[in-house]
Protein backbone atom coordinates (compact mmCIF):
# COMPACT_ATOMS: atom_id res chain seq x y z
CA UNK A 1 0.00 0.00 0.00
CA UNK A 2 1.50 3.34 -1.35
CA UNK A 3 1.64 6.16 2.14
CA UNK A 4 0.29 8.96 0.38
CA UNK A 5 1.05 12.90 1.95
CA UNK A 6 -1.23 15.81 1.83
CA UNK A 7 0.02 19.50 1.88
CA UNK A 8 -2.31 22.21 3.59
CA UNK A 9 -2.69 24.88 1.30
CA UNK A 10 -1.37 27.34 3.49
CA UNK A 11 1.93 25.17 4.00
CA UNK A 12 1.90 24.67 0.01
CA UNK A 13 1.63 28.58 0.00
CA UNK A 14 4.72 28.74 1.99
CA UNK A 15 6.98 26.44 0.11
CA UNK A 16 6.24 28.37 -3.06
CA UNK A 17 7.09 31.42 -1.23
CA UNK A 18 10.64 30.29 0.30
CA UNK A 19 11.52 29.21 -2.90
CA UNK A 20 11.41 24.70 -1.79
CA UNK A 21 9.97 22.13 -3.47
CA UNK A 22 7.27 20.40 -1.90
CA UNK A 23 7.46 16.44 -2.00
CA UNK A 24 4.66 14.70 -4.03
CA UNK A 25 3.39 10.95 -4.01
CA UNK A 26 4.55 10.91 -7.64
CA UNK A 27 7.85 9.63 -6.48
CA UNK A 28 8.94 6.15 -6.48
CA UNK A 29 11.06 6.06 -4.19
CA UNK A 30 14.34 7.46 -2.57
CA UNK A 31 18.25 7.25 -1.81
CA UNK A 32 18.56 5.02 1.02
CA UNK A 33 22.72 4.52 0.90
CA UNK A 34 25.72 6.18 -0.72
CA UNK A 35 28.71 5.29 -0.19
CA UNK A 36 30.74 7.31 -2.33
CA UNK A 37 30.04 10.91 -3.95
CA UNK A 38 29.63 11.10 -7.07
CA UNK A 39 25.88 10.33 -7.60
CA UNK A 40 23.63 12.50 -10.10
CA UNK A 41 19.89 12.16 -10.95
CA UNK A 42 18.82 13.56 -14.54
CA UNK A 43 15.32 14.04 -14.02
CA UNK A 44 13.11 14.14 -17.58
CA UNK A 45 13.05 17.70 -17.99
CA UNK A 46 17.13 17.16 -18.65
CA UNK A 47 17.95 19.28 -15.45
CA UNK A 48 21.12 17.56 -13.08
CA UNK A 49 21.28 17.34 -9.49
CA UNK A 50 24.07 15.72 -6.78
CA UNK A 51 21.72 13.19 -5.13
CA UNK A 52 22.18 12.76 -1.27
CA UNK A 53 20.82 9.94 1.00
CA UNK A 54 16.59 10.90 1.62
CA UNK A 55 16.68 12.56 -1.97
CA UNK A 56 13.30 11.04 -3.78
CA UNK A 57 13.51 9.69 -7.39
CA UNK A 58 10.52 10.46 -9.88
CA UNK A 59 9.32 7.91 -12.99
CA UNK A 60 12.00 8.88 -16.01
CA UNK A 61 15.03 9.95 -13.50
CA UNK A 62 18.28 8.58 -14.84
CA UNK A 63 20.58 7.43 -12.15
CA UNK A 64 24.22 7.93 -12.94
CA UNK A 65 27.62 6.78 -10.32
CA UNK A 66 30.69 7.39 -11.02
CA UNK A 67 33.70 5.93 -9.81
CA UNK A 68 33.64 4.42 -6.52
CA UNK A 69 30.22 5.53 -6.00
CA UNK A 70 27.56 2.86 -4.97
CA UNK A 71 23.90 3.73 -4.52
CA UNK A 72 20.55 1.99 -2.69
CA UNK A 73 17.11 3.06 -3.40
CA UNK A 74 14.20 1.83 -1.66
CA UNK A 75 11.19 2.04 -3.94
CA UNK A 76 7.90 2.92 -2.41
CA UNK A 77 6.58 -1.02 -2.05
CA UNK A 78 9.94 -1.34 -0.15
CA UNK A 79 11.87 -3.78 -2.70
CA UNK A 80 15.84 -2.22 -2.60
CA UNK A 81 18.16 -1.40 -5.65
CA UNK A 82 21.37 -1.01 -5.76
CA UNK A 83 23.83 0.27 -8.41
CA UNK A 84 27.69 -0.18 -8.32
CA UNK A 85 29.89 2.06 -9.24
CA UNK A 86 30.36 3.79 -13.38
CA UNK A 87 26.28 2.06 -13.91
CA UNK A 88 23.57 3.88 -15.42
CA UNK A 89 20.00 3.30 -14.80
CA UNK A 90 16.96 5.04 -16.27
CA UNK A 91 13.27 4.63 -14.46
CA UNK A 92 10.79 3.65 -17.17
CA UNK A 93 8.04 2.65 -14.99
CA UNK A 94 7.12 2.76 -11.93
CA UNK A 95 3.76 2.26 -10.02
CA UNK A 96 2.82 0.25 -6.82
CA UNK A 97 -0.62 -1.36 -5.01
CA UNK A 98 -1.92 -4.73 -5.05
CA UNK A 99 0.34 -5.58 -8.27
CA UNK A 100 3.91 -3.83 -8.64
CA UNK A 101 4.51 -2.71 -12.52
CA UNK A 102 8.51 -1.53 -12.33
CA UNK A 103 10.79 -1.43 -15.42
CA UNK A 104 13.71 -0.13 -15.98
CA UNK A 105 16.94 0.12 -18.41
CA UNK A 106 20.25 -0.44 -17.39
CA UNK A 107 22.57 1.10 -19.85
CA UNK A 108 25.62 0.10 -18.27
CA UNK A 109 27.06 -1.05 -15.36
CA UNK A 110 25.57 -3.76 -12.04
CA UNK A 111 22.25 -3.39 -10.96
CA UNK A 112 20.94 -5.49 -7.51
CA UNK A 113 17.36 -5.84 -6.19
CA UNK A 114 15.58 -7.48 -3.52
CA UNK A 115 11.77 -7.40 -4.95
CA UNK A 116 9.96 -7.12 -1.42
CA UNK A 117 6.59 -8.69 -3.05
CA UNK A 118 5.55 -9.61 -6.31
CA UNK A 119 2.32 -10.91 -7.47
CA UNK A 120 3.07 -13.05 -10.51
CA UNK A 121 -0.16 -12.66 -12.77
CA UNK A 122 -2.27 -9.67 -14.14
CA UNK A 123 -0.42 -6.62 -15.15
CA UNK A 124 2.34 -7.24 -12.77
CA UNK A 125 5.65 -6.92 -13.71
CA UNK A 126 9.35 -6.23 -12.50
CA UNK A 127 11.99 -6.02 -15.28
CA UNK A 128 15.11 -4.47 -16.17
CA UNK A 129 16.13 -4.27 -19.41
CA UNK A 130 19.78 -4.05 -21.16
CA UNK A 131 21.05 -3.43 -24.62
CA UNK A 132 21.12 -7.38 -24.76
CA UNK A 133 18.14 -8.80 -22.46
CA UNK A 134 15.10 -8.45 -20.71
CA UNK A 135 15.37 -9.94 -17.19
CA UNK A 136 11.97 -9.70 -15.46
CA UNK A 137 11.49 -10.86 -11.61
CA UNK A 138 9.47 -14.19 -11.04
CA UNK A 139 10.95 -14.55 -7.70
CA UNK A 140 12.99 -12.08 -5.09
CA UNK A 141 16.63 -11.92 -5.09
CA UNK A 142 19.02 -11.63 -8.73
CA UNK A 143 21.66 -9.42 -10.26
CA UNK A 144 22.66 -8.18 -13.74
CA UNK A 145 25.89 -6.97 -14.84
CA UNK A 146 26.27 -5.15 -18.53
CA UNK A 147 29.77 -5.04 -19.48
CA UNK A 148 31.00 -2.54 -21.56
CA UNK A 149 33.15 -2.73 -24.35
CA UNK A 150 36.74 -1.12 -24.12
CA UNK A 151 36.21 2.95 -24.90
CA UNK A 152 32.28 2.41 -24.99
CA UNK A 153 29.15 2.57 -22.88
CA UNK A 154 27.75 -0.03 -24.82
CA UNK A 155 27.50 -3.14 -22.76
CA UNK A 156 29.37 -5.94 -24.46
CA UNK A 157 27.47 -9.06 -22.28
CA UNK A 158 25.11 -9.27 -20.00
CA UNK A 159 24.71 -11.64 -17.43
CA UNK A 160 21.87 -12.55 -14.74
CA UNK A 161 22.72 -14.01 -11.62
CA UNK A 162 19.69 -15.41 -9.34
CA UNK A 163 20.20 -15.75 -5.48
CA UNK A 164 16.53 -16.10 -4.50
CA UNK A 165 13.09 -17.47 -6.52
CA UNK A 166 13.16 -17.17 -10.39
CA UNK A 167 14.45 -14.71 -13.11
CA UNK A 168 12.75 -14.99 -16.60
CA UNK A 169 15.63 -13.83 -19.14
CA UNK A 170 14.15 -12.44 -22.69
CA UNK A 171 17.18 -12.19 -24.86
CA UNK A 172 18.33 -10.84 -28.60
CA UNK A 173 21.20 -12.97 -30.21
CA UNK A 174 22.79 -13.77 -33.71
CA UNK A 175 22.33 -17.01 -34.93
CA UNK A 176 25.18 -19.69 -33.87
CA UNK A 177 25.93 -23.08 -35.64
CA UNK A 178 27.25 -24.30 -32.33
CA UNK A 179 26.35 -26.76 -30.28
CA UNK A 180 27.23 -24.98 -27.29
CA UNK A 181 27.72 -21.51 -26.40
CA UNK A 182 29.11 -22.27 -23.14
CA UNK A 183 33.09 -21.68 -21.83
CA UNK A 184 34.84 -25.43 -21.24
CA UNK A 185 35.63 -25.41 -18.08
CA UNK A 186 39.12 -24.79 -16.66
CA UNK A 187 41.28 -27.81 -17.65
CA UNK A 188 38.62 -29.18 -20.25
CA UNK A 189 38.47 -28.72 -24.00
CA UNK A 190 35.49 -27.16 -25.83
CA UNK A 191 33.68 -28.76 -28.80
CA UNK A 192 35.77 -28.26 -32.42
CA UNK A 193 33.46 -25.77 -34.31
CA UNK A 194 34.29 -24.23 -38.34
CA UNK A 195 34.17 -20.53 -37.65
CA UNK A 196 32.34 -18.73 -40.35
CA UNK A 197 33.56 -15.86 -41.81
CA UNK A 198 32.44 -12.59 -41.49
CA UNK A 199 28.32 -12.10 -42.32
CA UNK A 200 25.97 -9.00 -41.94
CA UNK A 201 23.23 -9.93 -40.00
CA UNK A 202 19.82 -8.45 -40.32
CA UNK A 203 17.52 -7.08 -38.13
CA UNK A 204 15.22 -9.86 -39.17
CA UNK A 205 18.37 -12.64 -38.48
CA UNK A 206 18.50 -12.00 -34.76
CA UNK A 207 17.69 -15.41 -32.45
CA UNK A 208 15.11 -14.46 -29.48
CA UNK A 209 16.18 -16.93 -26.67
CA UNK A 210 13.95 -17.56 -23.29
CA UNK A 211 15.31 -19.09 -20.06
CA UNK A 212 13.42 -19.04 -16.52
CA UNK A 213 16.56 -19.28 -14.22
CA UNK A 214 16.25 -20.71 -10.17
CA UNK A 215 18.45 -20.16 -7.67
CA UNK A 216 21.95 -20.36 -7.71
CA UNK A 217 21.36 -20.24 -11.72
CA UNK A 218 23.11 -17.78 -14.59
CA UNK A 219 22.81 -16.69 -17.47
CA UNK A 220 25.22 -15.11 -20.09
CA UNK A 221 24.07 -12.91 -23.33
CA UNK A 222 26.19 -11.35 -25.84
CA UNK A 223 26.04 -10.98 -29.57
CA UNK A 224 27.01 -14.40 -30.14
CA UNK A 225 26.71 -15.70 -26.86
CA UNK A 226 23.97 -17.32 -24.76
CA UNK A 227 25.42 -19.71 -22.13
CA UNK A 228 22.96 -20.85 -18.75
CA UNK A 229 25.03 -22.54 -15.97
CA UNK A 230 24.84 -22.91 -12.41
CA UNK A 231 27.30 -20.15 -11.28
CA UNK A 232 26.90 -18.14 -7.83
CA UNK A 233 26.87 -14.52 -7.81
CA UNK A 234 30.64 -13.22 -7.38
CA UNK A 235 32.07 -12.05 -4.66
CA UNK A 236 33.16 -8.94 -5.34
CA UNK A 237 33.09 -5.34 -3.63
CA UNK A 238 29.27 -4.80 -5.13
CA UNK A 239 28.52 -7.73 -3.17
CA UNK A 240 29.54 -6.50 -0.33
CA UNK A 241 27.68 -3.60 -0.42
CA UNK A 242 24.21 -5.17 -0.94
CA UNK A 243 24.88 -7.51 2.05
CA UNK A 244 25.40 -4.63 4.60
Amino acid sequence: MIAVRTVSTAAFAALILSGATPAFADGVGKFAEIAGTDVKRTAADGSVAKARVGDEIALDDTITTGKGTRVKIQLNDESVIALDENSTLHIDEATFGEQTRFSATLSVGRFWSKVKKFVAGGDAKFEVKTDRAVAGVRGTVFRIDAVALARSTRPKTTTVWVSEGKVAVDATVKPSTAQSTCAPKKGQKGPRTQVPGPKEISKDEWEKRFAELQQGMSVTVGEELWCVEPKPEPKDAFAKFVAQ
